[in-house]
């Protein structure tokens, strides 16, 4: 019996996926990309979409990497429990299973609308929130040695990786505008 909970399950409690800020600054992030706050459907499926980490022993490894597929079943049950006609229970569906760019790759799913403000969000908490709660976590460490094997060097420090990441981002969406 495992006694510390899992990478993924501590995300969702307190770390990058956080349940009690992350679709926070997700829905803030899809304001500021589509000039309007989600509607209730979104609004859903920017709850739901990393739940599906639940019990994973890593972010992106076999198990972490499939989440939108859990994602994406509690969000089209919790819609047609709340009396979402079909189409609209898709469409969360569908929201939740293309907001991971790497699973849309694996998958052979489309990219959707929540892909973008989920990349985005990061840039609407102060970065020492983030960087706190995820070394908590742990996760960080995982994402450091991602974009370590990714850019084949060392990266001094999990703050210096953060920087970059958020630098990354920023500059992405700036040449979208």
């Amino acid at each position: 019996m495992r006694f510390w909970p899992s990478i993924g399950t501590r995300s969702l409690l307190w770390g990058a996926h956080a349940f009690w800020v992350h679709p926070i600054v997700v829905a803030l992030a899809w304001r500021k990309l589509y000039g309007r706050f989600p509607n209730r459907w979104e609004c859903l499926a920017i709850f739901c979409h990393d739940l599906g980490y639940w019990g994973c022993d890593s972010m992106d490894g076999e198990d972490g990497k499939f989440h939108p597929y859990v994602g994406a079943f509690i969000a089209r049950n919790l819609a047609l429990a709340l009396y979402a006609r079909e189409h609209e229970a898709a469409y969360v569906e569908e929201l939740v299973l293309g907001h991971s760019r790497s699973f849309c790759a694996e998958s052979g799913e489309t990219i959707s609308k929540l892909c973008d403000p989920d990349k985005y969000s990061i840039l609407y908490e102060p970065a020492w929130f983030y960087w706190i709660r995820t070394t908590l976590s742990g996760e960080i460490h995982e994402y450091r040695r991602n974009e370590e094997e990714k850019q084949g060097r060392c990266i001094s420090s999990t703050w210096a990786w953060l920087c970059g990441y958020r630098r990354s981002v920023k500059a992405r969406f700036s040449k979208t505008k």
